[in-house]
C-alpha cells in the first residue's frame, strides 16, 4: 500500500481535470463497478496523471418488503486514489478505493437542517437513534454480510483503457473499456464477488467559457454475494456536466447523474429504483496546475444516500 500512495503522490503532473467523480453510496450498490464522468482528451504518450478524491455520505433507510426487511443507517467515507498514463493513442488507468463506515455525527444537523427548509424525512429518520450504525438485512430468512464498522476496508479495483475517436478544436469523443475485479472482501459486505465489465461513450463540446460533457453507458455487474447470491442484470447510466470559467483558475460546475438499478423482479422495491442525483461544486486550479475540487450531491430520488460531500485534488 505505501509503495502505491507514495507512486500516486510523486508521479509527474498533468493539466488533466473531468467532472466530479460522484457515485451512488447505497448500501446496495457498494462496490459495484460505477464509472466516474470523464472527458474524451486522452494524456500524451507517457504522461502520467494522479487524484485523490474523499467522499463522506449520509445514508439512511429501512422498508419491509416481500421476503424482504432492511435498515440502514450510518455514514460512509469512500478515499479512492487514480492514476492514468498516456500510451500513444490510448489511456490507461486504474482506481483504489478505500471505505470507512460508521455512525458518524450529523444525524441531528441533518434533521434540523431538513425541518429549516421544508425537505422530507426518509421513513424513520427522525424517531431512530442519533448517530447509530446499522446494517441490517433479510433476505428470506438469509442475513447479508454487514460492512464492518469503525474500520478501513478495500474495495474493488476499477482497470480501464479509452480511446479518443474524434478530436476537434473545440468537441470531443471517446470510448472506455473498464473492467473491476473482486479484490473487496464480500464478508465485510463490500463488493459482490465477481468480475465486472463496462463500456462507456464520452463526449464534450467548448462554447466559450463553458464545457458540456457528456458519459453514458452499460455497465455488466453479474452477481451480487454477501452470504445472499442474487443475479444482477446491466446497468444503464448517463451524466451530463457543464463546467463554467468564471476567471482563469476559478470554475464552477453543476452535473446530473442517473443509473438503472442492476436488481429486477423479486428484489424490494427500493433497491430496483433508478438512481438520481444532482451535483454542485467549484474547481480551484493553482499556479503549478493541480486541480482541487469541492462538490455537494444530493440524492433526488431517495434511494439513499441522502446527501454526499467531496473533496478531490488532481495532482
Amino acid at each position: 500500500m505505501v509503495p502505491l500512495l507514495a507512486a500516486l503522490l510523486c508521479a509527474p503532473s498533468s493539466a488533466w481535470a473531468a467532472p466530479f467523480p460522484v457515485k451512488n453510496h447505497s448500501p446496495v450498490f457498494f462496490g459495484l463497478l460505477y464509472p466516474a464522468a470523464d472527458i474524451p482528451e486522452t494524456l500524451p504518450d507517457g504522461d502520467i496523471s494522479t487524484r485523490a478524491d474523499i467522499h463522506y455520505s449520509s445514508i439512511f433507510f429501512q422498508e419491509k418488503d416481500t421476503g424482504w426487511n432492511y435498515k440502514f443507517d450510518m455514514e460512509l467515507a469512500q478515499l479512492t486514489f487514480g492514476v492514468r498514463r498516456g500510451f500513444g493513442y490510448f489511456e490507461g488507468g486504474m482506481e483504489l478505493p478505500l471505505f470507512y463506515a460508521g455512525g458518524g455525527f450529523l444525524d441531528q444537523s441533518i434533521l434540523d437542517f431538513h425541518q429549516m427548509f421544508g425537505f422530507p424525512d426518509y421513513t424513520g429518520q427522525r424517531e431512530a437513534p442519533r448517530n447509530r450504525y446499522l446494517y441490517s438485512v433479510n433476505h428470506n430468512g438469509l442475513m447479508w454480510n454487514a460492512a464492518a464498522p469503525n474500520t478501513v476496508t478495500l474495495g474493488d479495483v476499477t482497470l480501464w483503457l479509452k480511446r479518443e475517436l474524434l478530436t476537434e478544436e473545440n468537441a470531443g469523443l471517446a470510448a472506455k473499456l473498464l473492467i473491476q475485479a473482486p479484490s473487496a472482501n464480500t464478508e465485510t459486505g463490500l463488493g459482490n464477488g465477481a468480475w465486472e465489465y463496462g463500456l462507456m461513450v464520452i463526449g464534450e463540446s467548448r462554447y466559450g467559457e463553458a464545457a458540456v460533457t457528456v458519459n453514458a453507458g452499460i455497465i455488466n455487474p453479474g452477481f451480487i454475494d454477501r452470504g445472499d447470491r442474487i443475479p444482477l442484470n446491466p446497468m444503464y447510466l448517463g451524466d451530463l456536466a457543464i463546467e463554467y470559467s468564471l476567471m482563469k483558475r476559478l470554475s464552477v460546475l453543476a452535473q446530473l447523474s442517473y443509473v438503472t438499478s442492476p436488481y429486477g423482479a423479486g428484489a424490494a422495491d427500493l433497491f430496483r429504483c433508478p438512481w438520481q442525483a444532482i451535483t454542485f461544486g467549484g474547481r480551484y486550479r493553482t499556479a503549478s496546475g493541480r486541480a482541487i475540487d469541492i462538490s455537494f450531491t444530493e440524492d433526488l430520488s431517495q434511494t439513499a444516500p441522502d446527501f454526499t460531500v467531496g473533496l478531490g485534488v488532481q495532482f
